[in-house]
């Protein structure tokens, strides 16, 4: 992905590898850490604000699931990453890759969608979830 020009300081988000032991499959998947320090340097998650708290608490969740005789639950699969980060924000998700071969440069990329470590990401990612409701109340 080409990034627009930015005249700013640029930092990077520090990443590395979680590897998951399965029953029969061993997953890795690359894990951002925007809470990291890099020289000294106040973290990405310490620059934003988190805003107010708009997931539903956890109490809240189990009374009204215990109120009626038939309760619904629902998955949003990688609900995050569902959320697209528009173009100058994706210069705050910069961060460099080698391909595992640490003698070159490494590429610069950006993340194009929410990470999940991210402080605001909650919030986000449920204004995402109401304006889709909201967009789609015609239709369903």
């Amino acid at each position: 992905m080409e990034l627009k020009e930015y005249d700013g300081h640029i930092q990077y988000i520090s990443h590395h590898e979680l590897i998951k032991e399965g029953s029969r499959l061993r997953t890795c998947r690359i894990v951002f850490n925007a809470s990291a320090h890099i020289k000294g340097q106040p973290s990405l998650n310490e620059c934003w604000a988190k805003g107010p708290q708009l997931m539903t608490p956890m109490i809240g969740i189990i009374l009204r699931f215990r109120e009626q005789k038939v309760a619904m639950t629902g998955d949003m699969h990688k609900m995050y990453h569902s959320v697209k980060i528009e173009g100058i924000d994706q210069h705050t998700h910069r961060f460099l890759w080698r391909d595992m071969n640490s003698t070159r440069k490494p590429d610069i990329y950006a993340m194009t969608s929410v990470s999940f470590g991210d402080k605001p990401s909650g919030n986000i990612a449920i204004l995402a979830l109401r304006k889709t409701a909201d967009m789609a109340a015609d239709q369903h």
